[in-house]
């Protein structure tokens, strides 16, 4: 028993050297919780200290503690909430999904609800211009597909018109200009070929409308979403790019290779990986992997991990005022959990969460990912000793001083050595099971080391029965194993 707690001691010690996990929450984020479970996940909208919910009778209002519920609109099929604005002049607009009347676009301003668009297409993008809301749309208009620009009270203005599909539709305005990004293209049985492209409206009703395709892009359905991010006055659109080369390989091979995007300066900058793009917060940008929430700062180029949550997203937005909220779709396929996080009261990570971050672990679930852990790491180790002992075995007949206890360790000792640095090495990074192999150089020589003291205690009995270096290379082995791979397991990422 005290070997196994040393090597549990040695293993949260070492590994110390290659902590990769996040915190519940940090960089002043406070402790997310759940508020509600939503019969919809169809998205939500943060307004100052509300959160309105799509729910199966209507929209929903309710406070940031998802306490008094109030329903703000009574009607069913509402789809992809979106917001924009605040306070008196918050906005929202929905796609109304109905097989009685037409199908189409919904907006609701200052307590007023109007039909907007009939149309069957339900990617739209929702914002403010000169302090009224404006509602960008597809139509289909006879052979032709149409991006419409409507402010409230308006008619809708056609802008953009093309015979290819339109999707992922996505729209920002700064200083009066307004930024429509969208994936354009066709998909059929033999091919599919999809672009970026950007529409660029100096006011609205100006007329004058600057179009231009930036770069492929990867579009896989309805309910794909785009994003325009704002920096120093530039609009800079986010999509999921590829290649030109690897548009044109996906054409044959149907197996594309998207990466989260953004154009800035003429130039496509890749940040993230193709995932849900949230939004933005001062310059940052916010995207969901797995169950964690990045911020990409637009200045440093860099990414890093701020939240990380009990399950992963299905719907999520942002306030400026550092909040967010979330939607974790549930087994059922409609209800969801309803999280919400700010940043009033920073989180403080106690012992439990630097275990957690040290290992790789969900800090949400500790002990189901320590018993977890364990199991697998006990089931690696149990086969890599299979694959070791009959090599042992073999060899020992083959040397006169193969029959003891150092023998044996010391083939072990080699091998592990030899898979570390092959690992480390050679092994390609994006290879998925990669980390099980790129243990820290203090957690293999740590597992080496107590592998050793364990033939060193046995190394009299060992020595005294045929078998001595076969069980004593697969101690080795057996220990090693498990030290390298309870210290990098957590961090496998399907």
């Amino acid at each position: 028993m005290r070997y196994w707690s040393l090597l549990l001691c040695v293993v949260l010690l070492t590994s110390l050297a290659r902590a990769e996990s996040a915190y519940k929450a940090q960089y002043g984020w406070g402790l997310a919780k759940q508020i509600a479970t939503p019969s919809l996940t169809q998205g939500m909208v943060i307004d100052q200290n509300q959160i309105i919910i799509a729910e199966t009778a209507g929209l929903e209002r309710r406070d940031l503690n998802g306490n008094n519920p109030k329903l703000l609109l009574e009607q069913t099929g509402i789809r992809g909430l979106q917001g924009a604005g605040s306070g008196a002049n918050l906005a929202l607009a929905w796609y109304g999904r109905d097989v009685v009347n037409p199908s189409g676009l919904w907006w609701r301003y200052q307590n007023k609800t109007v039909f907007a668009l009939d149309t069957p297409y339900n990617t739209f993008a929702l914002l403010e211009v000169g302090g009224l809301p404006v509602l960008v749309g597809v139509t289909q208009q006879g052979s032709l597909t149409g991006v419409v620009v409507q402010p409230w009270g308006k008619e809708p203005e056609t802008i953009f018109q093309t015979k290819l599909n339109i999707g992922a539709l996505a729209a920002n305005s700064v200083d009066g200009k307004i930024g429509i990004a969208f994936a354009e293209g066709y998909r059929n049985p033999q091919d599919e070929k999809y672009d970026l492209r950007f529409l660029e409206l100096p006011s609205l009703g100006s007329g004058a409308v600057r179009s231009r395709i930036l770069a492929p892009a990867v579009y896989l359905g309805r309910e794909q979403r785009y994003g325009m991010a704002v920096k120093d006055g530039s609009l800079l659109p986010i999509w999921w790019y590829e290649t030109k080369e690897e548009q044109n390989l996906a054409a044959f091979t149907k197996q594309h290779n998207p990466r989260l995007a953004f154009f800035e300066a003429d130039k496509v900058v890749e940040f993230a990986p193709p995932t849900a793009y949230i939004g933005q917060i001062g310059k940052s940008l916010y995207y969901a992997l797995n169950n964690q929430i990045y911020a990409y700062d637009l200045e440093s180029k860099q990414s890093r991990v701020e939240i990380t949550a009990p399950t992963s997203f299905s719907f999520a937005a942002v306030s400026q005022n550092r909040q967010m909220a979330w939607q974790s779709l549930q087994r059922d396929g409609f209800t969801s959990q309803l999280w919400f996080v700010d940043s009033s009261l920073a989180y403080k990570p106690n012992l439990i969460d630097e275990v957690s971050k040290t290992l790789g672990w969900n800090p949400w679930f500790p002990f189901q990912n320590l018993f977890g852990q364990t199991a697998l790491s006990l089931m690696l180790a149990t086969l890599a000793v299979v694959l070791v002992a009959p090599v042992v075995w073999l060899l020992r007949g083959r040397f006169d001083f193969g029959q003891g206890a150092w023998f044996g360790a010391g083939i072990a000792v080699f091998l592990l050595l030899l898979v570390r640095f092959l690992g480390g090495n050679v092994i390609a990074t994006g290879w998925v099971f990669a980390p099980l192999l790129t243990a820290s150089w203090l957690v293999v020589l740590g597992g080496i080391g107590v592998g050793g003291l364990v033939v060193f205690f046995q190394r009299h009995r060992l020595n005294q029965i045929e078998l001595g270096a076969t069980i004593a290379a697969s101690l080795v082995v057996l220990i090693g194993t498990f030290f390298t791979v309870f210290s990098r397991i957590g961090f496998l990422k399907f």
